[in-house]
């Protein structure tokens, strides 16, 4: 079962990696905190606020709201992390997991997010570093006299991108690359937008997870629904239907 890989990677990264924080001044940033709870690396569990940076990849934490310092960990300090996100409603969990990265063939921890868990798999993501951050200007049409468009330039536009990848992980612990997203943010000095392009090299994939009864099902609910699943919304789309039919 997946639930118990994951204990297992759970106990492995207990007994191999060492715990590392930093405190740190409160000073009343825009992250939000929200209540849960962390598990380092030594199998100290804190229960209190986390702070979760995704951009930053970076985790806080502090016991009681009015605190004035809290601590920060990385990913390899960390064996779990929980907590429930009040704007999204939903309660959100992560698990460090081995990992060997591809460009050096050398092995790291890092911290996944457990979309969908199932009898015998499981959806994860893992959000990359940032892979550019530039300040520019953009030339936007503007409606001019006569209602003709006027070119206009808009200073200090300010764009964030960050990778995510989403994984499929079978029994065995043995993962498979999905979808691979691209987050953009763009903060210009009038507007702000976000974007999110994801790319799918195999669509059949998730049907080697899956019986081929529920697949044929599956691939009939995303015709009816006329459903392209190109970003993560829509994969959970298709995963929470899934769970209908397992769960019948």
């Amino acid at each position: 079962m997946v639930k118990k890989y994951l204990l297992f990677a759970f106990l492995y990264c207990l007994n191999s990696l060492y715990a590392s924080a930093q405190t740190h001044e409160y000073h009343g940033t825009d992250t939000k905190w929200y209540e849960g709870s962390v598990v380092l690396s030594d199998g100290t569990e804190l229960t209190g606020l986390i702070r979760n940076n995704e951009k930053g990849g970076v985790i806080s934490y502090k016991e009681k709201a009015n605190e004035k310092t809290f601590e920060s960990f990385r990913a390899a300090s960390i064996l779990s992390l929980e907590y429930f996100d009040i704007d999204r409603g939903i309660a959100r969990k992560f698990y460090s997991l081995s990992t060997t990265n591809a460009n050096d063939g050398i092995e790291d921890i890092f911290l996944f997010e457990i979309l969908r868990e199932f009898e015998h798999f499981a959806v994860l993501s893992l959000l990359g570093k940032t892979t550019g951050h530039e300040t520019k200007e953009i030339i936007v049409p503007m409606i001019g006299v006569g209602g003709l468009p006027t070119p206009s330039t808009i200073p200090g536009k300010e764009i964030f991108m960050q990778t995510e990848e989403i994984y499929f992980m079978n029994e065995d612990g043995k993962r498979e690359l999905y979808m691979l997203i691209e987050h953009r943010d763009v903060d210009a000095s009038i507007y702000k937008y976000k974007t999110d392009k994801g790319k799918v090299d195999d669509p059949s994939l998730p049907s080697r997870y899956m019986s081929n009864s529920e697949w044929t099902e599956v691939t009939n609910y995303v015709k009816r629904i006329n459903l392209k699943v190109d970003n993560k919304e829509k994969l959970l789309t298709l995963l929470d239907y899934y769970a209908t039919l397992v769960n019948r």
